[in-house]
This record gives C-alpha cells, structure tokens and sequence, in this order.
C-alpha cells in the first residue's frame, strides 16, 4: 500500500520551492474530471 500525505499548498511551497511545486502541480492528473485538473493546473 502506497503512504500519502496532506499539505497545505503554501508550507509545501515554503518546504521544496517554487520550481518543486509547479512542477509537481503541472503533471497533476485526473482523466475523469477536466475542470478539477485545469483547476489545479492553472489556478491552485
């Protein structure tokens, strides 16, 4: 079983860097619901 995490955006920014964090937002998928990775994509 694979372990998870949650993070707020803004200490997970403070924690890895920018670079980390649109990197990471950018290859953000969910092939079901369009509207919530263009949200997460484009806006988070």
């Amino acid at each position: 079983m694979r372990k998870l995490s949650v993070w707020r955006i803004d200490k997970f920014a403070k924690k890895v860097g920018e670079a980390v964090l649109s990197s990471t937002l950018s290859s953000f998928a969910v092939p079901l619901n369009s509207e919530v990775e263009d949200f997460i994509r484009k806006k988070a």
